[in-house]
């Protein structure tokens, strides 16, 4: 999940945070410090350098929805390098711990961007009241569903975190778990939550919500993907 992180604006929105909690941490002392310009200097040159690869990672997304990652980060950064002995040394343990352990924990879901496109459908046969379906997850293997051609659904699961929630907070995560009929579930992924992933949902605020996007009709060869929408991130589906 760190790795997936490093191409995602809210990291860099963060770090931006960071810098600028450094610079608040450092015109707090009342006395005039030998160096203080010169850290002020490094650190808004931080800050701008972080801003810069945020927006270019969020590129049409306003900037002001990944406000909570900057002022997690101003807040942690201030008082961490105001008073290093006594809040610097706990807040950083703290933070390493819930970015190992996050990553490990959400190393399942993927991050959501406006027009990703997270299913891809083709239909192989489409007879009578039956239809075979090749489903394909990007990243994942190609799974072939033989089900009833009507009312078939692509279920989607978003895992919503409260911004309040360093590094993670404002990550819009998510993954594709099962192509639905009337009658029958077929799972895309591994069924039932491993036990870390169950010990997060009993954390204050996080939650999983769940869309059921409905197929168009299935015609023999048609193609589809499942897209999120460039604001609300809700699934839809568009023709290849």
């Amino acid at each position: 999940m760190f790795y997936k992180l490093l191409g995602h604006p809210s990291l860099w929105f963060f770090f931006a945070g960071l810098f600028l909690g450094g610079i608040i941490a450092v015109l707090l002392p009342r006395k005039y410090r030998a160096g203080r310009l010169a850290k002020i200097f490094f650190l808004l040159t931080g800050a701008v350098a972080s801003g810069t690869v945020a927006l270019f990672f969020s590129g049409s997304e306003s900037p002001a929805r990944f406000l909570p990652a900057v002022l997690g980060g101003l807040l942690l950064a201030a008082p961490a390098l105001r008073f290093k002995r006594a809040a610097g040394i706990p807040i950083f343990l703290v933070c390493a711990g819930a970015l190992v352990l996050g990553s490990n924990t959400l190393s399942g879901w993927d991050l959501a961007r406006g027009e990703d496109v997270v299913c891809h459908v083709l239909v192989l046969s489409a007879e009578g009241d039956q239809a075979v379906l090749s489903v394909k997850v990007p990243g994942g293997a190609e799974i072939l569903v033989n089900a009833p051609a009507a009312g078939l659904r692509v279920t989607t699961q978003f895992l919503r975190i409260p911004p309040a929630y360093p590094f993670f907070g404002v990550l819009p995560l998510y993954r594709v778990t099962a192509v639905r009929s009337e009658e029958k579930e077929y799972e895309l992924a591994s069924g039932g939550l491993p036990a870390e992933e169950e010990s997060s949902l009993a954390l204050p605020g996080i939650r999983i919500e769940t869309f059921e996007t409905e197929l168009p009709p299935l015609q023999r060869f048609s193609a589809c993907e499942l897209a999120l929408a460039p604001d609300t991130l809700e699934p839809y589906f568009r023709n290849q």
